[in-house]
């Protein structure tokens, strides 16, 4: 063989959600994202970018639907210092469920729920990729 190579991902087709955030003086903030009818995802990683002047402490959680009523896992729970990232699974703490299992496996109705909490005071800051949410996204039938 010569001048090919194929790759093939077994969990399905990569893809990559860039959410822009804007974090406002003393307000926190939550983004949600649904995994959609008819899918499956491997989640791969996420990126959540404190774009403040204050630290804020970011969550990521996993919820059974997209009303939050069961609450599936916390992925990770830290603290982000300002113009700080938050990565998962690399950088999760030691309440974090990563140790068992990084790359979980979310059904259509899931719901990734990231929550910035307020910092106090400050100015505030926008990040064109705050959130990037990296997947691994397979179609499947009922």
């Amino acid at each position: 063989m010569t001048g090919s190579m194929a790759w093939t991902f077994p969990g399905g087709r990569f893809e990559q959600s860039v959410t822009s955030v804007t974090l406002v003086n003393a307000t926190g903030k939550i983004v949600d994202t649904v995994v959609p009818a008819g899918k499956l995802w491997i989640l791969v990683s996420i990126k959540a970018k404190n774009s403040d002047d204050v630290a804020r402490v970011i969550t990521l959680y996993i919820y059974k639907e997209a009303a939050k009523t069961n609450l599936l896992r916390v992925l990770q729970n830290a603290s982000v210092n300002a113009s700080a990232l938050l990565h998962y699974p690399a950088g999760a703490g030691v309440d974090a469920e990563e140790q068992t299992n990084p790359y979980p496996i979310l059904a259509a109705g899931n719901a990734i729920s990231v929550q910035w909490t307020t910092g106090g005071a400050s100015t505030g800051g926008t990040a064109a990729d705050g959130l990037v949410i990296e997947y691994l996204e397979v179609s499947v039938s009922a």
